[in-house]
């Protein structure tokens, strides 16, 4: 009962109406079950597919006027998925809903970093190569906001620590020509380190260093010099 589109859909319609909240999140679409797949006896030839783009409509057009006043961000995360029906391209559940009243749109893929792999002892004493983490592409594929739709970016997430900070932060400052890059040599000011594991070894053991280079990309970012 708790996933019950229709329920869930006006929740976040009253909780904007209340300003109460500062954000909601809806994971996530796809998981919705339309009531009427609930309440009634029915068959699978019934495409509770098409339910749920019809409401999604309706609840866009109830609730933009409130999450908009009430200054409510609300994410609703949903999957993407191949449609061999239409040449292969990718489609998200939802219909053209998500698309046409989104304000932001992004597009997470997850993919694997070679750089993360390492020799790991198992309990049998052998030893294997294992990934420790892997990097996840955002591309925004639709904005109201600003003028960078298609660009994308690479978010580095490791095993045990989340978010990297520094290889993201490496990975900016080198999109940026803050470090540049030849190859697989990296300089900074006057360090010239081959391999981006070093560099991040290089940053991590100098926290001077690494303080000077975020405060470079804020700058950069808000235009000062």
């Amino acid at each position: 009962k708790d996933s019950v589109m229709e329920d869930v859909l006006q929740r976040v319609i009253d909780l904007s109406k209340a300003n109460v909240l500062k954000g909601i999140v809806v994971d996530s679409i796809g998981a919705l079950t339309p009531r009427s797949e609930v309440d009634e006896d029915v068959t699978l030839d019934k495409n509770g597919m098409l339910v749920l783009q019809r409401r999604l409509g309706q609840f866009f057009r109830m609730s933009n006027n409130y999450v908009s006043k009430s200054n409510c961000t609300v994410f609703l995360i949903t999957h993407v998925y191949q449609d061999p029906n239409n040449n292969g391209r990718y489609v998200s559940k939802g219909g053209n809903a998500l698309k046409h009243w989104s304000s932001i749109r992004l597009m997470m893929t997850r993919v694997q970093d070679k750089g993360t792999e390492t020799d790991i002892v198992m309990p049998d004493g052998s030893t294997e190569k294992l990934m420790l983490g892997h990097d996840v592409l955002i591309k925004l594929e639709k904005s109201k906001i600003n003028c960078n739709e298609g660009k994308s970016i690479v978010v580095p997430y490791r095993y045990g620590i989340g978010l990297d900070n520094f290889s993201s932060t490496i990975t900016t400052a080198t999109n940026l020509g803050i470090i540049t890059r030849g190859g697989a040599w990296y300089q900074y000011k006057d360090r010239k380190i081959q391999g981006k594991t070093e560099l991040i070894e290089v940053f991590k053991q100098d926290k001077v260093l690494y303080d000077d280079l975020v405060l470079e990309i804020v700058k950069k970012n808000k235009g000062i010099k």
